[in-house]
């Protein structure tokens, strides 16, 4: 009889402890939000960039686009730095920092998007980083042909948790 109680109040206890296990599993604080950002990382738009495109803003690398796309939906760059072969063209959308990088032929090929977003976020919604698992300021996904890498930054932008700023590179076909 004794026995038949430990075991009822054992079973107890365990269902209570996965009860609260599972709750706090998904407690996620989602920092990321259209309000003061560029691109939103959801469930929706994870899978853009690796497809090229960041959605929401006339980033794509998916396509061929200049320069020229980019100022018909945002106008003129803030800021223009020339490094010889590779021009970088800044931008202040929503109060945040977007960057493009241009070859010598004319082709946009490095995106920069600065976010309001925390690493458990960015785990979240792209899954576990081909590099960058540790504890750092970055995390690093791998596809065929992209690069997707999300850079903690050290200033606080728009009042956020954690800022970061995500990079999306198309690697060039090797020949």
């Amino acid at each position: 009889m004794i026995l038949i109680r430990k075991f009822v109040k054992l079973c107890c206890f365990m269902a209570v402890f996965i009860v609260f296990a599972g709750c706090g599993r998904d407690s996620l604080t989602v920092t990321n939000t259209r309000d003061t950002n560029v691109f939103v990382l959801d469930e929706e738009l994870a899978a853009k960039p690796r497809e090229g495109v960041i959605l929401g803003t006339p980033l794509r690398r998916d396509e061929m686009i200049k320069l020229e796309d980019v100022i018909n939906v945002w106008g003129e760059p803030v800021q223009v730095y020339d490094h010889e072969d590779i021009q970088t063209y800044e931008y202040s959308v929503n109060g945040r920092r977007v960057l493009k990088n241009e070859d010598e032929t004319g082709l946009l090929y490095i995106f920069q998007v600065g976010m309001g977003i925390t690493r458990d976020e960015i785990i979240h919604y792209m899954g576990n980083p081909t590099e960058g698992n540790k504890p750092g300021k970055t995390l690093l996904y791998h596809d065929i042909d992209y690069r997707i890498t999300f850079r903690k930054k050290t200033e606080s932008v728009n009042g956020d948790m954690e800022t970061r700023e995500l990079i999306l590179f198309k690697a060039l076909p090797e020949y």
